[in-house]
């Protein structure tokens, strides 16, 4: 923000909120920014974004990291998944960027049912995934900085577009790799941008 002329504290303030891992606190811990009262919303997940959009009608909210905008489906219905991916005979599972699902907990899910996860999100790689081909966040992040700038400077929200990202970073995660008796090929390697052993 301070790149597009505005000064903390004098221009802006920023209230954080969070839930604390607890989806059901979301709706509590956003009603709360919206008594604050708050200029605009940026929500850094599908739940985040969703229970922003319950808890007002008129803020303007500006999402990032979400897989999907409209529709969600609950966190307890993962662990009854894996028995159906496992039956179904998958190998891989591609999990979208939520902030429903703590990643530790999927990558050990996943590594139980001797799967390989793929993801957006770069923590799963790093709590045990096989890979993960992210966005590059500092990119995202000037992008949410820019949307939020141009709220601010009077521009209708409705007609800014969603975007989706441009520079990725890809993370694997070898010693997954071993476990699941895996064969990184080489022109995997060569993308890399970072492995975790």
């Amino acid at each position: 923000m301070s790149g597009r002329g505005w000064v903390k504290g004098e221009a802006y303030a920023i209230d954080y909120r969070g839930a604390e891992g607890s989806v059901e606190r979301l709706a509590a811990v956003t009603a709360e920014l919206v008594r604050l009262p708050a200029d605009v919303i940026v929500a850094p997940g599908a739940a985040e974004a969703l229970a922003a959009k319950n808890a007002t009608k008129t803020l303007p909210i500006v999402i990032a990291g979400v897989d999907d905008p409209v529709e969600v489906e609950q966190y307890t219905d993962v662990e009854p998944a894996f028995a159906t991916i496992k039956r179904h005979g998958s190998r891989v599972l591609v999990v979208p960027t939520s902030s429903m699902f703590v990643p530790h907990w999927i990558a050990d899910l996943a590594l139980a049912n001797k799967l390989a996860v793929a993801s957006m999100a770069p923590a799963y790689a790093y709590e045990g995934g096989l890979i993960a081909c992210s966005d590059d966040w500092n990119a995202l992040f000037e992008r949410v900085a820019t949307f939020v700038d141009r709220i601010l400077k009077g521009a209708a929200p409705q007609a800014l577009p969603v975007e989706v990202p441009i520079k990725f970073k890809v993370i694997v995660n070898t010693k997954t790799a071993r476990a699941l008796k895996l064969d990184i090929p080489p022109a995997l390697r060569a993308h890399a941008d970072t492995f975790i052993e």
